[in-house]
């Protein structure tokens, strides 16, 4: 099994841990383009969810992230996978999940988690070109798991935000303003 890590920093592409233990999926926006190496594959679609765009995550996509994937898995050397875009938050977690599935690991780590938004759109074709299609039911589960993740977050900011309201209020902490 493969580890999965995603990255919110390119800088990991150049600061590989040991030659040759790691490969690369680095999805970027169209205007982006880079050339490939041997390690890196480089995915070039717009963070979007809808289908009937040609700037959309596309079924190509999916059938390279598959081979990309296949010759991976066939590779002892490798142990891990980074997968990065360029905020980290949609398209990455997305195909990490993705990855997750296919090793046959539990993916709600990454939807139950309020740093990521997993792109339904890239998640659902990925899960499918792998040949692990995605019921609309589960996919609604998955959606749903990651709102309530937000929906906490945003909570526990706003209850840390009103406790530092109190505090000043009662004096407790005084503001400073630079």
């Amino acid at each position: 099994m493969k580890e999965i890590l995603i990255s919110l920093n390119k800088a990991v592409m150049t600061e590989m841990q040991e030659p040759g233990t790691a490969y690369i999926l680095c999805i970027s926006d169209p205007q982006m383009q880079t050339a490939d190496s041997a390690r890196i594959m480089q995915l070039f679609f717009q963070d979007i969810t809808n289908e009937k765009s040609k700037d959309a995550f596309q079924k190509e996509h999916a059938e390279r992230i598959v081979c990309f994937f296949e010759r991976v898995q066939q590779n002892d050397q490798i142990d891990c996978i980074f997968v990065c875009c360029d905020a980290g938050i949609s398209r990455s977690p997305a195909i990490a999940a993705a990855l997750m599935r296919e090793q046959g690991q539990n993916d709600d780590c990454i939807w139950s988690d309020a740093e990521y938004d997993p792109n339904p759109l890239v998640y659902r074709r990925l899960c499918h070109a792998f040949g692990h299609p995605v019921t609309s039911t589960e996919l609604r589960i998955k959606l749903r798991l990651n709102r309530i993740a937000w929906n906490k977050k945003f909570y526990n900011d706003l209850c840390e935000s009103l406790k530092e309201v109190a505090a000043y209020e009662r004096g407790d902490i005084t503001l400073e303003v630079e």
